[in-house]
């Protein structure tokens, strides 16, 4: 069972305990996670997914691809040059989230 405080404001707080499972962090800025990266990838042999956890705001939608499909933002940059390379679907035309940084990554 998990438990957390709530503020109630007026200086007041509330402990709450239940059964909604472990909360996890966005791995990109840290907010409160909400979804997983969709990312196909090769995992001790098998296709599954990246599952890299992240916020509503790293997690970038991939419309072409589905309205349920998202990807981490290192993900979201590799689909771009694929869909590029393959598809012939110029890069600039699929639009980068703003605010993200270039540089972080997800280690597994």
């Amino acid at each position: 069972m998990t438990c957390e405080t709530v503020d109630l404001g007026n200086g007041q707080f509330a402990m709450v305990c239940g059964g909604r499972g472990r909360r996890h962090n966005c791995e990109f800025c840290s907010r409160y996670a909400t979804k997983q990266c969709d990312f196909p990838v090769l995992r001790k042999g098998k296709m599954v997914t990246c599952d890299a956890w992240m916020c509503d705001r790293c997690a970038v939608k991939q419309e072409p691809l589905g309205s349920d499909i998202d990807f981490c933002p290192p993900h979201h940059r590799n689909a771009k040059k694929i869909m590029e390379a393959r598809l012939g679907v110029v890069a600039d035309d699929i639009p980068e989230p703003e605010g993200l940084d270039e540089e972080r990554t997800v280690e597994r």
